[in-house]
């Protein structure tokens, strides 16, 4: 990062949000905003597949962001997809375009991870507090809510209902009725009623809404209404009344309403519904608005990677922690690994920071399917990777992990259809050899060792003195070549004292 900008961009299902920002020591200053309405959501049929119109529209605002974006590092961007590129059945096409167009890669989040940054771009927004604060926010394609103390969420929560998804579903054709309207509440408080005793009032303090949906009741009721501070369940059933009056989101009485965009009128019904119901079904009674949202969230989680404060090694930690794992075998297994990977440093695929820490996080967890059971713990391991909400971690990065723990010995799998990526088949080879060095459990050094590589033979060298000291070991490298040959991969164990050149 030559000159501390940073890049964060939220591809929502209702807008794409882009924020810059430069961060100085302890401070971060926003430098730009731009938004485009692209609408994901809505262009998904019944089968959750794209179509090109939509798929077009969000190409060309990604053209439109690559531009703003240029100049910044790349390992200073982060793009998320949320909800729909979660859902999406054509997705994989997608997002290999949209990658290409803006020439960094997109983190699709899981709900809870998206409910973890909504939080953390909040609390920068509020002032400090003692008591518990309820976090909503309605999205184009899902709601998040939150329970947070301070700047720790406690709870959280993503539910499938959005703007996009309900104003299409109850309010076809942009026809606003009350049985439609009715029916909207009905089905978000069936979505809550699960969660209605973990979220309830009870349990919080102060409630705080974000983004766009919110934002947009909050400006009309303050415009419409300024007897009403906030957001309230008044001022919301006041709202309610003024959109079945109108009966359609074209209607003057809503183009002409203050506090109404033009780009929110198509989805201000599904919106205000499902508000109205998180107020009846959380028994809230006040709401204030935050300026902040996800985006931000996601500016202050890369200025925590940046400052070392990095909530993916939580993460990490704790699962340690939940499953005992024993932590010196971990660490003589990032040791090696660590080691190894730097003798491969320029013919990796990965970037080598990438790769250092996916080996670092495969290391930390690689043991935990022991607590499952010991025979085939490796992919009770990956398992609980790939499945396991992981704050701070996108859909990819877990693969990636889960894929080194599944094959961190024995046979080796490829990447089947539980994981999508093209593998770097060069860290599993030094993920699998530093688990072969670590299986004793003893903090030995690693022996003299070479590497002669291309893409279908890995040929080791490693001292013969050290093999004859090491039988097990020597077993085990033998029985490698083996097991790659599945992946139509040459392994060759050579003997580092033979003065012949290794062949070709």
């Amino acid at each position: 990062m030559s000159d501390n900008r940073v890049a964060a961009l939220d591809l929502g299902s209702n807008s794409f949000h882009l924020l810059i920002a430069r961060i100085d020591d302890d401070k971060i200053r926003y430098l730009d905003r731009h938004k485009e309405m692209v609408r994901l959501a809505g262009g998904l049929d019944s089968k959750n597949t794209l179509s090109d119109d939509v798929a077009e529209r969000a190409f060309a605002a990604l053209h439109r962001f690559a531009e703003i974006i240029d100049g910044i590092e790349p390992e200073s961007v982060r793009v998320v997809g949320t909800n729909t590129m979660r859902t999406m059945r054509n997705g994989d096409k997608f997002l290999e375009k949209a990658e290409s167009i803006l020439g960094v890669p997109i983190n699709i989040i899981s709900g809870i991870e998206e409910a973890r940054l909504i939080y953390l771009g909040v609390t920068q927004d509020l002032a400090p507090s003692n008591h518990r604060r309820l976090v909503v926010d309605i999205g184009g394609g899902s709601t998040e809510l939150i329970i947070g103390e301070g700047l720790a969420p406690k709870h959280l929560e993503s539910l499938y209902m959005g703007c996009v998804s309900y104003s299409g579903r109850f309010f076809k054709d942009g026809l606003i009725s009350q049985e439609g309207y009715d029916k909207a509440i009905r089905a978000a408080r069936r979505e809550l009623r699960g969660h209605s005793d973990q979220f309830s009032a009870n349990h919080w303090g102060e409630a705080v809404g974000s983004s766009g949906t919110i934002r947009t009741v909050g400006e009309i009721i303050n415009n419409n209404w300024p007897d009403e501070h906030d957001i309230t369940l008044h001022g919301i059933e006041k709202l309610a009344k003024k959109l079945v009056k109108a009966g359609h989101v074209d209607a003057a009485e809503l183009v002409g309403l203050a506090g109404l965009k033009e780009d929110r009128r198509p989805v201000i019904a599904g919106g205000a519904a499902i508000l109205h119901a998180v107020f009846l079904e959380l028994g809230i009674e006040r709401m204030q608005v935050s300026g902040y949202a996800m985006k931000e969230g996601i500016i202050h989680d890369l200025a925590g990677r940046v400052r070392r404060s990095d909530a993916r090694d939580i993460t990490v930690s704790n699962m340690m922690a939940n499953y005992r794992v024993d932590e010196s075998k971990s660490n003589c297994l990032e040791s090696h690994a660590t080691a190894l990977l730097k003798l491969l440093e320029n013919d990796l695929d990965t970037k080598y920071k990438s790769a250092q820490k996916q080996i670092s996080w495969a290391s930390s967890l690689h043991e935990i399917g022991l607590s499952i059971s010991h025979s085939g713990f490796q992919k009770h391991g990956a398992y609980i990777i790939l499945n396991a909400d992981m704050l701070g971690f996108s859909k990819l990065e877990q693969k990636k992990i889960s894929f080194l723990v599944l094959n961190q010995r024995r046979r080796i799998r490829a990447v089947a259809e539980d994981y999508h990526f093209t593998a770097d088949w060069l860290l599993v080879l030094v993920f699998r050899l530093a688990c072969l060095f670590c299986r004793s459990r003893k903090n030995e050094e690693l022996p003299s060792i070479q590497f002669k590589i291309s893409k279908k033979k890995f040929i080791i060298k490693i001292d013969d003195a050290w093999l004859d000291s090491h039988p097990l070991a020597r077993e085990d490298l033998e029985a490698e070549s083996n097991y790659w040959a599945s992946q139509d991969i040459q392994f060759k164990l050579s003997l580092l004292s033979n003065q012949d050149e290794v062949d070709e």
